[in-house]
């Protein structure tokens, strides 16, 4: 486990019982990796996984699909479920090319996500609100180094009303 300073799931691993389970997990994954299916197949089982992911992802914003309709359709735009499920298709092959620009510009990262599950709707003449897409809502203010309240409707409980800087 990272005992990293800046690392915000660190005081997690001093917890009872954390270290053993991060432990197996990694035994688990190293099997996984070790299987001669994987060792031929990854791609498939890596697209299928992220399929998988993003259908889940799409299914605890409302949009529960059977997996067979998500790989069946090609249009996400007819209707509030299937552009829900467009996004998370998208959010998922986007998300992984932006890990390594998180550490230095989360909010960068955060405006990417945004604007890739906008879709359309952040295209000149697209079918959504233009104006705020690629703009989540959140604004820092450097002279002070501190984070402001998210500026969104409905912001999550473990950000509103935070003002404390990052780490």
């Amino acid at each position: 486990m990272s005992t990293h300073a800046s690392d915000p799931l660190a005081a997690l691993g001093s917890l009872p019982g954390v270290a053993e389970a991060v432990d197996s997990v990694r035994k688990a994954v190293d099997r996984v990796y070790g299987h001669r299916v994987m060792r031929r197949r990854s791609n498939e089982i890596s697209s299928e996984a992220a399929l998988r992911g993003a259908r889940g992802s799409a299914a605890l914003s409302g949009a529960d699909w059977a997996l067979e309709e998500v790989r069946r359709r090609t249009d996400f735009s007819a209707d509030t479920d299937a552009r829900t499920v467009g996004a998370a298709l998208r959010l998922g092959a986007e998300a992984g090319q932006l890990l390594s620009i998180w550490r230095q510009s989360p909010l960068r990262v955060l405006a990417r996500l945004h604007l890739v599950a906008a879709g359309d709707a952040g295209v000149l003449g697209g079918t959504g609100p233009g104006d705020s897409v690629g703009r989540p809502g959140w604004t820092a203010r450097r002279s002070t180094n501190r984070w402001s309240t998210p500026r969104c409707r409905h912001p999550p409980t473990s950000l509103a009303g935070s003002t404390g800087s990052p780490s």
